[in-house]
């Protein structure tokens, strides 16, 4: 494709930051080693930046002081939808007890260029060689981190707007040697406005602010940012989204519906990653997801193609006996999804072929839903994925279950095109 004209998103939009590849929750899960009650790893930073900041900034130099420690970048969407909550608790907290510290690994002029354009709360630290990153094992971001007065971690998963400066004052005076989430559900939904602002921004600027007229039906493919994390971003309607920065795997299970049990992908083709943006709102399924196939085929310089394979299935399908809750169609997620650090799978405002997806990466097996459109609003815990113990999770939170049986089921098998055919 020669000119690539990038998607204006339209409605309320949420980070779908559930899931399970870019999840927050998943990234901090990695973070094992560092865990309440250990000594924080030292920092290293070439540069800081905030008002009345030392020149060189330490751990060691900060001892006596409450850390919240948190990694970031420019580019990460969620991270820039933190800062809203940060700047309350910058405002509220004593600098000499309690200290906001944002750690990027990104170079000096990408970061001043930044912060000239959007001040960020508390202290900015450079960490360009990314010793700090591996010192405290961040994955993904954003990760916050708060260090007790002690040096010793106090907590690893809780957000800045999770955080009080009621709380944060408690821990510098008292010492204390935990903290619970204190629940601010204004911040929350900040965060979350704040979040979309930025993706909406960095889909601007990525697109070099394109205006185009409205258009019936629009897709375009770009290539990814190399160090970006992969987010997705959906609208109203569910022909109204995002694929930001995803490995080419995943894109096409996010964007064509499919799980893993159904998707083969030749070792000969690169995962590299692509932002996906759909703007085919009232555009029926089936011809969406055909334009969809021919935009990544054409684009990545892929074959796809699809095989009907006779084998061992589980069915979907509504249990008679149980009337579902109706799910509301103001909830701007339509989306399941398997979390297996969580042990959860979860449902929100999904319908049954969502779900029957999700439920293939449980059992790795085909599912084939035939439950005649239900839907599910709900997060299930599976202490374990054995069939029968997945059907009956799903019948107590949905009213749906598993059965086995025969049946054909669709793969996609993705190859590289041919230099004849590119």
């Amino acid at each position: 494709m020669s000119e690539m004209i990038r998607s204006r998103l339209r409605g309320a939009f949420v980070c779908a930051c559930v899931m399970v590849f870019a999840s927050r929750g998943s990234a901090q899960a990695m973070q094992k080693a560092l865990v309440p009650g250990s000594m924080a790893p030292e920092i290293h930073l070439s540069k800081t930046y905030g008002k009345g900041t030392q020149a060189k900034i330490s751990l060691s130099s900060l001892r006596g002081k409450v850390v919240v420690l948190e990694f970031w970048a420019t580019w990460c969407a969620p991270c820039l939808g933190e800062f809203k909550a940060m700047d309350v608790l910058a405002k509220s907290l004593d600098p000499s007890k309690v200290v906001l510290l944002s750690i990027t690994d990104e170079d000096e002029a990408t970061v001043e260029k930044f912060i000239r354009r959007r001040p960020v709360p508390g202290t900015v630290g450079i960490d360009p060689e990314g010793k700090t990153f591996g010192q405290y094992s961040v994955e993904g971001r954003p990760a916050t981190f708060v260090i007790g007065s002690d040096g010793r971690i106090v907590s690893t998963d809780l957000h800045p707007h999770q955080l009080s400066a009621l709380q944060l004052m408690k821990l510098a005076r008292k010492g204390a040697r935990s903290l619970s989430e204190s629940g601010d559900a204004t911040l929350k939904r900040d965060a979350e406005r704040e979040t979309t602002r930025a993706f909406k921004e960095q889909l601007a600027r990525e697109s070099g602010a394109e205006k185009t007229h409205d258009a019936l039906f629009r897709i375009s493919l770009t290539k990814g940012l190399p160090d970006a994390q992969p987010h997705v971003v959906k609208g109203k309607s569910s022909n109204l989204v995002d694929y930001l920065n995803l490995p080419l795997n995943e894109l096409l299970k996010q964007a064509l519906g499919l799980s893993s049990v159904r998707l083969d992908i030749d070792e000969s083709v690169p995962n590299r990653k692509y932002s996906l943006s759909v703007h085919a709102e009232g555009a029926p399924d089936d011809k969406l997801r055909l334009a969809l196939e021919l935009a990544i085929a054409a684009g990545v310089g892929v074959n796809l193609q699809h095989t009907l394979r006779d084998e061992d299935v589980y069915y979907l399908t509504r249990a008679e006996s149980y009337s579902p809750k109706q799910v509301s169609m103001d909830r701007p997620l339509d989306l399941a999804y398997y979390a297996p650090d969580k042990a959860e799978f979860g449902m929100l405002g999904a319908t049954s072929k969502q779900i029957a997806v999700a439920a293939e990466e449980v059992l790795n097996a085909p599912v084939i839903d035939h439950s005649e459109g239900a839907s599910c609003d709900a997060r299930v815990p599976l202490s374990s994925r054995d069939p029968s113990a997945v059907s009956e999770a799903l019948l107590r939170a949905c009213g749906l279950q598993l059965s086995k049986g025969r049946g054909g089921v669709d793969h996609l098998r993705v190859s590289a095109a041919s230099r004849h055919s590119e």
